[in-house]
Formats: C-alpha cells, structure tokens, sequence
C-alpha cells in the first residue's frame, strides 16, 4: 500500500474529523508540552505494540518532530492494511506556520 504526505494546513483541517485519528509519535514529555488539537500519545517506540488503539477503518495521520520517523511508520502501516497519512516536516513544520 502507499501513504501520502500532507501538509500541515491539511493537518488542521482533518483535526475534527471523526473519521481520522491523530497519532502524536514523540515522547510523552513533548506531547504534553504541546501537541495538534485531538492527536493521541503513541511513542514511536511503543506504536507497533499498541496497534488496538488504531482503527483499521479510519485514516491515521502520524507526526514526529521533524518528519522522519512518521514516514518510517507510515510505511510499515500501509504495508500492514491501514490507510496513512503524513505530515510533512512534523511539529516543527507546524509550530513555524502557526505558533509564531
């Protein structure tokens, strides 16, 4: 299967829709700090042993802090039968064009 990548305007557009499910890859720490509205905590680490919390029948957008560990996931989501989504440079993207 194949993932795509969105940016973080799309990113905030699929944050109410019920349809999608937010993952938050960094360190609980991070997330707490600050994280996009309705994303849940799954560390990287952790994602593939905590796969119950991911709905195979909606779309799962994951972000890290810069954008590489997302796609790594992403891959291995898509591979397993989940539809996936991106976000293009992660946190940081996000907190330059809306946390200025």
């Amino acid at each position: 299967m194949i993932f795509e990548n969105i940016s973080v305007k799309n990113l905030n557009s699929l944050a109410n829709d019920p349809d999608v499910i937010i993952v938050d890859l960094r360190d609980e720490a991070d997330y707490i700090k600050m994280h996009v509205k309705n994303a849940i905590n799954i560390n990287n680490d952790k994602l593939f042993k905590s796969l119950e919390k991911l709905d195979k029948n909606k779309t799962i957008v994951l972000y890290c802090e810069r954008g590489s560990l997302s796609l790594i996931a992403a891959k291995k989501l898509s591979e397993m039968g989940y539809r996936v989504k991106t976000v293009i440079g992660g946190i940081n993207m996000y907190k330059a064009r809306y946390l200025k």
